[in-house]
């Protein structure tokens, strides 16, 4: 056997040659491109003098932490394996193989597939709510094989109960929080009380900004409201009605009045609603009548109309029937929600 251009090639003499399998690995494996996923693997035959007959094909291994992913036989010497996991070591060999058998394997090279976005943080909660603070923790990215550069938070204001007339606002900058481990705990301060705010969190590599998680939660009631006036005492009339007079609702964290009405049947058993009290239908001696949106200047009211405000019925009133009629200060609320975009 001799060499010509760099190609071995058999020369037929007189006396005969025994092929045997090759006593070399094969020369120069490398890796060349990679993805995430994927690996690719080239290499040259063994040279020409330990071949020992026709390379017939090439057999190959690729391990990850000694234990066989993928093994096979090809008659090229490249080798494409897809279907891998990202960002992880693996360890390929290759043995070159005449009719006679299988030579010795290469040494193994270490490559690892390329660094993928990371999934979303696992396990968001938040706890600790205050008037104008809370705290939120996570999880790193479940089956998590990157290495996380930080994480990503940004948060808005999307509703206020006691503003009828706001809109959400834009996301304000992210704010880059350190990956200390498994479990981050990070807190939000200087909110406004009675807020819906929307916070979208994700982990960063060097990939790239992973799945975002969206949570919405509200911080807890202003508790500084001042009580409404004290509670006064009207008659039902021939048409059933009442005038009431509301007067101007200036207090920032307030959505509006509530309108309690109590009569001699209010002894009854009722169903709990807003401090004990429920809808007409749950207890006609004592109810909210109506939930009446705040204004800047008095208003009036009429008790008694039939009509409903929010979820409560304006039930007519009995005539010379003696009511006490007293008010509350309202905070709509929002649901709350976690969800993925």
């Amino acid at each position: 056997m001799v060499m010509f251009g760099g190609i071995c090639v058999f020369i037929k003499l007189t006396q005969s040659f025994i092929s045997t399998e090759p006593s070399d690995p094969p020369a120069n494996v490398l890796q060349n491109g990679s993805s995430t996923t994927e690996l690719t693997f080239y290499w040259d035959p063994p040279p020409c003098e330990s071949q020992n007959g026709v390379i017939k094909n090439y057999s190959y291994q690729l391990l990850q932490c000694n234990k066989t992913i993928t093994e096979g036989t090809t008659e090229s010497q490249l080798v494409v394996l897809v279907d891998l996991i990202p960002f992880t070591e693996y360890s390929f060999m290759v043995a070159a193989s005449t009719s006679e058998g299988s030579g010795p394997v290469s040494d193994a090279i270490i490559v690892r597939t390329g660094e993928d976005v990371p999934g979303p943080p696992g396990t968001v909660t938040l706890t600790n709510r205050t008037e104008t603070s809370m705290t939120i923790e996570w999880d790193k990215p479940v089956n998590l094989q990157e290495f996380i550069i930080n994480y990503q938070l940004q948060y808005r204001p999307i509703q206020k109960s006691y503003d009828q007339q706001f809109d959400a606002l834009e996301f304000g900058p992210k704010v880059e929080i350190a990956n200390s481990g498994a479990h981050i705990v990070y807190q939000l301060t200087d909110l406004e009380p009675s807020t819906v705010y929307e916070i979208q969190l994700n982990a960063k590599t060097s990939a790239g900004e992973g799945e975002v998680v969206s949570i919405t939660r509200r911080t807890n009631l202003f508790t500084g409201l001042v009580p409404p006036f004290t509670p006064s005492t009207t008659h039902g009339t021939e048409t059933g009605t009442a005038v009431l007079i509301l007067p101007a609702l200036n207090q920032q964290y307030a959505s509006g009045y509530y309108i309690r009405i109590k009569s001699e049947l209010g002894h009854e058993k009722i169903k709990r609603n807003v401090d004990g009290v429920g809808n007409y239908d749950d207890n006609p001696g004592h109810y909210i009548t109506a939930e009446v949106q705040k204004s800047e200047n008095e208003q009036s009211f009429t008790i008694g109309d039939g009509k409903e405000y929010g979820i409560y019925y304006n039930a007519p009133l009995s005539k010379d029937q003696e009511y006490q009629v007293s008010l509350e200060l309202a905070v709509k609320l929002k649901s709350e929600h976690i969800s993925r975009i």
